[in-house]
């Protein structure tokens, strides 16, 4: 019942804070102390007694001066030293707070049970061995719903149960309600005052992980996540620079040794299995140097483009720092031996030292303030306030670092001018809370059973090849929270024992088959050696071939060359024959013409006269000839005619 009034006290909360009646959230706290007096019947109280009930009632732990002024809006109340007094003819009998919160807790008394149900119904798949105690998974839905740190049984079956319920309206809209009125309520735990603007400057110191989601290495639900905090930064800055953010050394290193990393899995001589940030960094780097052009872009951004600088500061271990040096301190719980815890500590003294030792109930002004999503870090930031001050501890005493979360809240709600927008956070949003919440379980569960395989394989325990498919079986888990859904997150989220046997006994399978398939691709693999072979062989006896015939035609152009000169010079030639046989028969016909001349001449014989009988006898020749070989045809053709 206690979980179920909790609930319904922030989904009322929100619904009176939708209704645009109020014009500050200390007027809604008094609608709830009214409720009590009314209910209670009281007649007088004191500022404790309603702390108490507004605790018992509602689960509100409010510091002392926000309930007082939460009082003071009430107009039947008057004080009387350190009592009030309350006029009950004067209180108001409108029962509107009443029928809210009634409806408020029969809505989260349906919800619970929804989520009672799922529990028990999906509890093999999500890895739960014993029964489900229902009152401790209503708390647990408690702490879900307002960012309450502490070791959780149930975190990862509720956010199951929300990303499988993205898409009903109904719960969505419930869970939501009830984490938007928690921002509310956030404001006046933290006793926020005078909204509207920063009044005091305020260093904002930011962790490793935080850097990575500002530029995006950790995908993109946290990219917008981180984006809602830096707009509000901006927002506050906006006039007069009041939000500054910076980042210590040990975080720089920190961060170049992420990148000197991706460096040596980029060389193949390291292992990018833990972190996504590291899958990003080495995402399209070919060699070292993309890995350096990346972490120069890196740096550049967060100063250029977000104005996170590094921390100026070159040294916390001056003489005036030793006083505030929180370094080394023992807290139960946290030994000094662990790397992590040593670490925590070191952050928190290096804000403790800025800070010099002064103590806060408002983080937004406690000037310095150390923004991280490393839940130990967070555990030890508390722890450290307590063993510090646990003989007085403040009420509402601010610890040394917080969530980017608890941060963006606080600033959403300081900058939240008029008490009524309606546009919150995203990190309100109950879906996006599931994501984060399982993208954390399923990697812290990849880091550890990582090193439980590597364990067992060094120890022997596991042969090389089950420790490889069971370390591919991982691999295959990682997720960025934008890529769980209601269909995946079962199996995504699984990382027992059991399913990664499966994942062994199906990798030894799939070798099987990858084997047998490996030696009938060696079989074809030969024959097609073969074939090349042959090809080639045939390849260069076919190009011996052509080389032969490029030569013959060679010698064929050459001959045709050669005859082709040749003819030109016969035709030459002939023709000179010609011409000589021409002119020679020319010559002996004038020999001849002058010999008939002279002999004329000399016999006193007319000279044309004696040519015309020449011409004459020349010309009987030919006839004579042609007559005596007629003749002689003929006597042969019946010579052989007469023989047959």
């Amino acid at each position: 019942m206690y979980s179920l009034a909790i609930l319904a006290s922030y989904a009322t909360f929100k619904e009176l804070y939708k209704s645009k009646k109020y014009s500050s959230p200390y007027q809604i706290l008094a609608e709830f102390i009214g409720y009590l007096i009314k209910t209670k019947g009281l007649y007088s109280f004191t500022v404790s007694d309603i702390k108490d009930e507004l605790e018992k009632e509602f689960g509100f732990d409010l510091p002392f001066a926000v309930i007082q002024t939460a009082i003071s809006r009430l107009p039947y109340i008057s004080r009387s030293d350190l009592k009030y007094i309350v006029n009950r003819h004067a209180i108001d009998s409108d029962d509107a707070f009443n029928y809210c919160q009634l409806k408020s807790e029969e809505e989260s008394r349906d919800l619970t049970q929804l989520l009672i149900e799922f529990a028990k119904t999906n509890k093999n798949e999500m890895d739960i061995d014993d029964s489900i105690d229902e009152p401790l998974l209503l708390q647990e839905l408690v702490a879900f719903l307002l960012d309450k740190d502490g070791d959780f049984k149930y975190h990862k079956v509720i956010s199951e149960f929300v990303l499988v319920n993205e898409h009903n309206d109904y719960i969505k809209h419930k869970l939501s309600e009830i984490r938007e009125g928690g921002i509310l309520y956030a404001g006046l735990s933290h006793d926020v005052r005078e909204l509207g603007s920063i009044k005091s400057p305020l260093v904002l110191f930011l962790d490793t992980e935080i850097l990575f989601d500002i530029t995006g290495l950790n995908g993109g639900l946290y990219h917008k996540l981180a984006m809602d905090f830096i707009n509000l930064t901006r927002t506050a800055n906006e006039g007069v620079k009041k939000v500054h953010l910076k980042y210590f050394d040990a975080v720089k290193k920190e961060v170049d040794r992420y990148f000197e990393g991706a460096e040596r899995v980029v060389e193949g001589k390291g292992d990018l299995i833990i972190r996504p940030a590291m899958e990003a960094i080495v995402k399209g780097c070919k060699d070292v140097s993309d890995v350096k052009e990346k972490q120069i872009v890196f740096y550049r951004k967060l100063q250029y483009e977000y104005g996170i600088l590094q921390d100026e500061r070159k040294s916390y271990y001056s003489g005036e720092d030793n006083q505030f040096n929180l370094e080394g301190m023992e807290i139960s719980g946290y030994p000094l031996n662990e790397e992590a815890n040593n670490e925590g500590l070191l952050f928190c003294s290096h804000i403790n030292k800025l800070r010099k030792g002064e103590r806060y109930n408002d983080y937004l002004e406690t000037k310095y303030l150390f923004i991280t999503d490393t839940r130990r870090v967070v555990k030890i930031s508390e722890a450290l306030k307590r063993e510090l001050y646990q003989n007085d501890l403040l009420d509402n005493e601010c610890s040394f670092a917080i969530t980017l979360s608890t941060i963006t809240n606080l600033l959403w709600y300081k900058l939240n001018k008029g008490f009524g927008s309606l546009q919150f956070p995203q990190n309100l949003d109950v879906v996006v809370k599931a994501r984060t919440i399982l993208s954390s379980y399923i990697t812290q569960g990849i880091t550890t059973t990582y090193y439980d395989i590597k364990n067992k394989y060094e120890q022997g325990e596991l042969t090389a090849d089950t420790a490889a498919y069971m370390i591919v079986g991982l691999k295959e888990k990682k997720t960025l929270p934008e890529e769980l859904n209601g269909e995946n997150v079962h199996e995504r989220a699984s990382l027992n024992s059991i399913s990664l046997d499966r994942a062994s006994e199906s990798m030894a399978h799939h070798k099987t088959v990858i084997d047998a398939q490996g030696k009938t691709i060696s079989s074809l693999k030969e024959e097609v050696d073969v074939l090349t072979t042959k090809l080639e062989r045939e390849r260069n006896l076919g190009q011996e071939k052509q080389n032969e015939i490029d030569s013959l035609e060679e010698k064929v152009k050459q001959l045709e060359s050669f005859h082709e000169c040749r003819d030109k010079q016969k035709g030459f030639i002939n023709l000179v024959k010609f011409l000589g046989a021409i002119i020679l028969k020319l010559g002996v016909l004038a020999v001849v013409v002058l010999i008939v001349y002279y002999i004329c001449t000399q016999l006193d014989i007319p000279f044309s006269a004696a040519l015309s009988i020449f011409i004459g006898l020349i010309g009987l020749i030919p006839l004579g000839q042609s007559i005596v070989h007629n003749d002689y045809t003929k006597y042969i053709k019946r010579t052989d005619e007469d023989k047959e």
